[in-house]
Parts: C-alpha cells; sequence; structure tokens
C-alpha cells in the first residue's frame, strides 16, 4: 500500500535524523520557508525545548523529507519571535539584474529590484535540498561557514 503524502502545516516542528544518530530540528514558517534551529540531540525532546533554541538559519528549502515522512513532524505550535523576524535575500536573473527578496511572516515574500550595493552581505536565494540542509546544519554544529552559502 502506498504511503499517504504529509502535508506540512505552518508551525510544523519537526526532526532531522542525522547520519551521527543525532537530531536536529526545524519550524515550518511559511509554505517551503524553514527555519532551523541550532540545537542537536541525542534523543527526541519537548517541543518547547526545541522552540526555546538558538535560530540556526531560515531558508526556502525543498519540503519532499518531510512530505515523506523521513523528517518527521513532532506537533504544531507557533513559530517563536526569532523565526518570524523579517529575512532577506538576493538573487539575479542575469548579469547586472539583482533583486532583492524580503520575506515577512506577514506578508509573505515581496521582491524589488537591487543595487549591487544593497545586496552585498546578503544570502543569495537559492532551495536548498535536504543532503545540503543536513550539511548546512552539520556546518553549524561545528561552528564552520558554509561553503554553500553565497554572499552578495
Amino acid at each position: 500500500m502506498a504511503r499517504r503524502k504529509i502535508i506540512p502545516r505552518l508551525g510544523d516542528v519537526f526532526e532531522i535524523p542525522l547520519a551521527d544518530g543525532k537530531l536536529a530540528f526545524g519550524h515550518i514558517l511559511r509554505g517551503n520557508l524553514v527555519g532551523f534551529y541550532g540545537f542537536e540531540s541525542d534523543r527526541r525532546v519537548s517541543l518547547d525545548t526545541v522552540v526555546a533554541s538558538v535560530v540556526a538559519f531560515r531558508i526556502v528549502c525543498m519540503i519532499d523529507s518531510i512530505e515523506e515522512g523521513q523528517w518527521p513532524i513532532l506537533g504544531n505550535v507557533p513559530p517563536p519571535a526569532p523565526m518570524n523576524e523579517p529575512m532577506r535575500f538576493w538573487r539575479s536573473t542575469a548579469a547586472g539584474f539583482l533583486f532583492i527578496q524580503e520575506w515577512r511572516s506577514d506578508t509573505g515574500k515581496e521582491e524589488r529590484r537591487a543595487t549591487e550595493a544593497e545586496i552585498a552581505g546578503l544570502e543569495e536565494s537559492v532551495i536548498w535540498n535536504p543532503s545540503a540542509v543536513i550539511a548546512r546544519l552539520k556546518c553549524f554544529f561545528r561552528g564552520e561557514a558554509c561553503p554553500q552559502v553565497r554572499l552578495g
């Protein structure tokens, strides 16, 4: 029998099994905008423990690992304030065509043209796949910069 697809909802908190047997945790913020916590554990912990943790990063990512149950949902709680702070990314459609995307929890994504100076220090907008998310979390836990993060 085919497994039923899981539909993640705003506020779902999920766990990410890591290769070393530890667990990392994430939070659905809006669609495929997901926040990840800077907390890893040897065992499943309470939602309160997870959402009280520091935010590692927030990105747009593929959510197929959640939909397929590989990253199980632990429960649903409103994202804490640090997860809802506005954030900005940059993207380019061609040489000289730069855009800033601003994400807000209340309005979603807004985009506008930008200059090189405006994108300086912003993270490039990309859609992260599950293995890249895990690699980025491992870098965070080791206190290292992630080589896959491209800044403007």
